[in-house]
């Protein structure tokens, strides 16, 4: 029997962060060179680029990235991403602080800090860009599921706190229901959207 193929299995997310660090790398050379790399910097790249992507996959492995399900990716997901990017970003911030310009190899060791500053902030836009659109892809999916169901059951939840949002979290998956508000005790959330 056939298996189906699943985009989104942890091998495919390491190809996937693969291929944005890769391209958040050579866009902070291209944006920091204004598009002309020197030669002596272009070279710096290809040294660098096999070490920064096999210590940010093994980073992100290590601090347990690659066990976020995408589709359900939240805010604790994100600043655990940005924790585990900026473990490698400090890495490279010291080895350009710390190594002597005069040393053997400071040429190729000591990335421009405008480089390394620009690599962070790609690298953690696309990678969660990337699992913003897998959640936004799901959620589209499970609203067209709703729609197809037919029969809607329209509810209204008691309570808008932290419960209530839970349970609003959890209706979501349910095509056939259709959460249309809520009611709560508490006069500052009267007509504010949840």
């Amino acid at each position: 029997m056939l298996r189906r193929f699943d985009l989104y299995t942890r091998v495919n997310q390491m190809v996937v962060d693969c291929i944005l660090f890769a391209l958040s790398f050579g866009a902070a050379y291209l944006i920091r060179f204004d598009g002309l790399v020197p030669w002596q910097f272009a070279k710096q790249f290809l040294i660098w680029l096999p070490y920064l992507l096999a210590v940010r996959i093994y980073v992100n492995w290590k601090m347990g990235i690659y066990r976020f399900i995408w589709r359900y990716v939240s805010l604790a997901d994100a600043i655990a991403i940005t924790r585990s990017l900026a473990v490698v970003t400090t890495v490279l911030l010291a080895l350009r602080l710390f190594y002597p310009p005069w040393a053997i190899l400071a040429v190729r060791v000591r990335i421009p800090l405008s480089v390394i500053a620009l690599e962070f902030l790609l690298s953690l836009t696309g990678c969660l860009g990337a699992r913003a659109l897998r959640r936004t892809l799901y959620e589209r999916g499970r609203r067209k599921a709703r729609i197809t169901v037919g029969q809607v059951k329209r509810v209204v939840l008691y309570g808008a706190g932290r419960a209530g949002l839970l349970l609003l979290k959890e209706l979501r998956n349910h095509p056939d229901v259709k959460v249309v508000g809520f009611i709560d005790d508490d006069p500052k959330k009267v007509g504010t959207i949840i």
